[in-house]
């Protein structure tokens, strides 16, 4: 309400009557939700149900990384050659499409399963993200286009806050009613400790002890990964949603509608658009 009365507001609302702007900055919104998400709990999944250390960890996520990076370098060409909407939209469903491979992840390592998951992962959001963000900008006058950049950082941040909140909450909700209901020979107090989250299942194992401590982790690892699982399934389902509002962009871009230069590289293309 302040920011309408403002005469220079810091957030300039108007812009969101733009039906281009406000998808852009949803599918942001979207796509960092699911990388950070799964992020976070491909993390624990490396190191506490695979056991890898922290830097094994690091190395293993690196494909996801490298990938990004090659879809960046090349987001001007297909932003110019198949425009935001079929840009952003093939973006969101190669992303879905490494969420669902990837629930085929289970107690066992599987490397191969994880290098090609996490680098469709990386190329596909990396896609997204360049698309929206690029019409985004396109959609706002050239006046406001610091105000527009800055909203679109902020969606970067708000979305990985969302991704963590909604994402964390189903695998809680998934991991915890496969301890809290009992496990068999294992004190329900201890159950119940174990449903608060993996790590805490692991250190009430560990001061069990015996056949009690062993079953406890087993239960525990399994619900863990029936709990990612379902949540790969969730996320795979706001991706396929993101790809639906990816229909309301634009085609081309609005700086397409004059004539382009051929293209140079992908830095110079990416400041000219």
């Amino acid at each position: 309400r302040r920011q309408r009365r403002r005469t220079y507001p810091l957030v300039d609302l108007a812009m969101f009557r733009r039906p281009a702007f406000s998808t852009s900055v949803g599918c942001i919104v979207l796509a960092m939700l699911a990388l950070v998400g799964l992020e976070l709990i491909a993390a624990q999944y490396l190191q506490l149900v695979l056991g890898l250390s922290p830097l094994e960890t690091g190395l293993r996520l690196l494909p996801l990384t490298f990938a990004a990076m090659a879809a960046g370098l090349a987001g001007a060409r297909l932003l110019r050659r198949f425009g935001p909407r079929r840009m952003v939209c093939a973006g969101f469903c190669l992303t879905a499409f490494a969420v669902v491979l990837l629930t085929a992840m289970g107690r066992a390592d599987n490397c191969a399963l994880l290098l090609t998951g996490f680098v469709l992962l990386g190329f596909g959001l990396e896609t997204t993200l360049f698309g929206a963000y690029e019409s985004m900008l396109s959609e706002a006058p050239q006046e406001q286009s610091g105000g527009a950049a800055a909203i679109g950082e902020t969606s970067y941040q708000l979305g990985a806050g969302i991704g963590i909140a909604l994402l964390g909450s189903v695998m809680n909700a998934a991991y915890a009613p496969g301890l809290t209901g009992g496990v068999p020979g294992v004190p329900s107090s201890a159950s119940v400790a174990a449903g608060h989250s993996l790590g805490e299942a692991y250190e009430v194992a560990g001061q069990l002890g015996g056949p009690a401590g062993v079953a406890l982790r087993r239960a525990a690892g399994d619900a863990f990964v029936h709990g990612l699982h379902v949540t790969l399934v969730v996320s795979a389902v706001l991706l396929l949603l993101g790809a639906v509002m990816a229909l309301r962009l634009p085609r081309v871009m609005q700086c397409e509608e004059v004539s382009v230069p051929a293209p140079r590289d992908a830095v110079e293309s990416r400041v000219s658009v």
